[in-house]
């Protein structure tokens, strides 16, 4: 006695075999011994005979999908009924790159291009047609690429007549090629894109994160710096003759100036001396930096290696100028010797620490090796990257290494 649904079992199994392209005659052979033989088991023993059934109706199709598939691209049609054909539109050397169709879609085949000839007339493979209507009359479009559009060629009477018959349509943009950054489209209009290659970080979200924690960050450094200026204040405008903090105007993010703020560590005229120390720079290139930099107050040392000087920038960070991690801030003055590969380390917020500030401030002395640090930043920013340097930060900040 067999169970209704061991019935449903066989002919659901006949099914998958019925929908396979060209079952073979040894599958059909085994189908049979394997009902017969189901008709005699009891109903203790039908799983085992459904399992196997199911098994070899399976396999049946399998095997009959890769043979339909390898006798058609060996006749030159299409290898399966449901791989989308495209119809690619465009001159011959246009449309060659893509003629595979896998990298336009995957799972894709060209059915054919579409030619404009110089008259307006259109041929397909070689041939002169009417137009698409008469085209899918014959074969099967189911996506219509344009690859080169041209002025013979009417794109929008194009488009209109995909939409009517149900077919899509696409059009091919190629963006110049760079060396770096990634490539993005955004809706602007119905039917118009804005296709951007952006070098420098441009994920809203994690730059609203960015800019929380620069604020979170911010109120609790102006905090910490209201107290340091309680404390030294007033010695800062003694051993310098002027104000507690200095202002100095710097260059942020593709050219934008602003005003940072230190608390001072130099003595009141340090700007005029800068001219007669240049010949002591250790820096190679757009950027000066010495050890033991005379100008630097005896109050301003023991700043400088507490990095507490830094502080009062905390203020520029709330404001938007800085980020509380990003590349060094430079001067306007050495922003007028860059290399154009050097304003690439403007493309993000300057920030009060970052990689290069941690990893080669002190130890590098080549502003070649700086701005390829800083790039470095850029290209790899993550929130993960920069709560890293953030934790570095703060061991170093207790080491005291600072000068």
């Amino acid at each position: 006695m067999i169970c209704k649904g061991n019935s449903a079992a066989l002919i659901f199994s006949r099914a998958l075999l019925g929908v396979s392209q060209g079952p073979n005659r040894l599958t059909a052979r085994i189908m049979d011994l394997l009902e017969n033989v189901h008709l005699t088991l009891p109903i203790a023993a039908a799983a085992g005979v459904l399992l196997t059934l199911l098994g070899v109706s399976f396999a049946a199709l399998i095997g009959s999908e890769s043979m339909y598939a390898r006798n058609h691209r060996q006749n030159g049609t299409h290898s399966s009924p449901h791989a989308s054909r495209l119809l690619l539109v465009g001159s011959p050397s246009a449309v060659a790159p893509y003629l595979n169709g896998a990298q336009l879609r995957p799972s894709a085949e060209v059915a054919g291009t579409l030619l404009v000839n110089g008259d307006g007339s259109l041929s397909f493979n070689g041939r002169p047609i009417g137009s698409l209507a008469d085209l899918v009359q014959e074969t099967v479009i189911d996506e219509v690429v344009v690859a080169s559009p041209n002025g013979d060629l009417d794109v929008q009477s194009l488009a209109a007549s995909c939409a009517e018959m149900g077919i899509t349509f696409r059009t091919l943009v190629k963006m110049p090629l760079v060396g770096t950054g990634r490539y993005t489209a955004e809706p602007v209009s119905p039917g118009a894109y804005l296709l951007s290659m952006e070098s420098v970080p441009n994920a809203p979200l994690r730059l609203f994160l960015k800019r929380v924690i620069d604020i979170v960050a911010a109120l609790a450094g102006l905090l910490i710096c209201a107290m340091v200026w309680l404390w030294c204040g007033r010695r800062i405008r003694r051993e310098t003759g002027a104000s507690t903090i200095f202002r100095q105007e710097r260059v942020g993010r593709h050219g934008r100036r602003f005003v940072l703020y230190k608390f001072r560590t130099m003595c009141a005229d340090a700007e005029a001396q800068l001219k007669d120390l240049l010949h002591l720079n250790e820096m190679r290139g757009s950027i000066f930096k010495m050890r033991n930099d005379p100008r630097v107050t005896p109050l301003g040392r023991k700043l400088r290696a507490t990095y507490l000087d830094e502080f009062p920038q905390f203020w520029n960070v709330l404001k938007g100028e800085m980020s509380l991690v990003g590349t060094r801030p430079p001067t306007p003055a050495e922003v007028a010797s860059y290399q154009p590969h050097h304003r690439r380390r403007l493309a993000m917020k300057p920030g009060i620490t970052g990689l290069w500030q941690l990893s080669g401030n002190g130890t590098v002395n080549d502003f070649e090796e700086i701005v390829r640090t800083d790039c470095q930043y850029i290209d790899h920013w993550s929130l993960a990257l920069d709560l890293v340097l953030i934790a570095k930060t703060i061991v170093r900040v207790l080491k005291k290494p600072g000068w």
